[in-house]
């Protein structure tokens, strides 16, 4: 479902690029790309770092440690409540808008 979300997203901030900021195609794809490629990249970077300062055991542990915090704090994690959500009629405002 991640990917999905991820995908979804880069369709929109290349229509973002080109409605709001007058960005040509090319260009918007090209932004893009390097937006996809450093977002991917960067917890490789971070990794190395982490385990060159923390060693490899310290992190999983350390993480591990935030994970189950985070997890176990009531309201938070899977099945706790959520934030309230935008309703539903927003997007056909934003449409309405934009056809306006």
């Amino acid at each position: 479902m991640l990917v999905l979300a991820v995908n979804g997203s880069f369709a929109n901030l290349i229509v973002y690029l080109i409605q709001q900021f007058n960005v040509d195609r090319i260009t918007a794809a090209q932004i893009l790309n390097v937006f996809n490629g450093s977002t991917n990249i960067t917890p490789v970077i971070g990794a190395i770092v982490s385990d060159s300062f923390l060693g490899a055991f310290m992190v999983v542990l350390i993480s591990s440690l935030i994970s189950f915090m985070v997890k176990a704090h009531p309201g938070h994690g899977p099945g706790g409540p959520r934030s309230p959500s935008a309703p539903a009629d927003h997007s056909a405002q934003l449409m309405k808008e934009q056809d306006d």
